[in-house]
């Protein structure tokens, strides 16, 4: 019977030092799992950035696109009214030419 006891110590010694151990494991795959969920949030977050970062040089670029548009546009009016501002000049010269071809003549 002493033995029978003492094995059953000994089995319930190896027992506890095993769940001892288990628990040990157990925490350091929690603490793994933690800091892998914070480097996926990490990573996440950097992916997101630089999603932004492409977006924002998407922008620019067609930014500095719809400006030199803008700029070609702003020339392409700028000779018309010139072309119109003489063609009006010629008009009222003309008009006044023959305003005073009329008066005289």
């Amino acid at each position: 019977m002493a033995r029978a006891l003492e094995a059953e110590n000994l089995k319930t010694g190896f027992l506890k030092q095993q769940s001892v151990h288990l628990q040990q494991e157990l925490q350091e795959s929690q603490s793994k799992l933690m800091m892998t969920e914070q480097l996926i949030g990490i990573r996440t977050h950097a992916l997101e950035a630089a999603k932004l970062d492409i977006k924002i040089g998407f922008l620019a670029q067609q930014n500095v696109h719809l400006r030199q548009e803008l700029q070609s546009m702003l020339m392409m009016t700028e000779q018309l009214n010139g072309i119109r501002n003489e063609e009006l000049a010629s008009i009222v010269a003309a008009q006044v030419a023959f305003a005073v071809t009329r008066k005289h003549g």
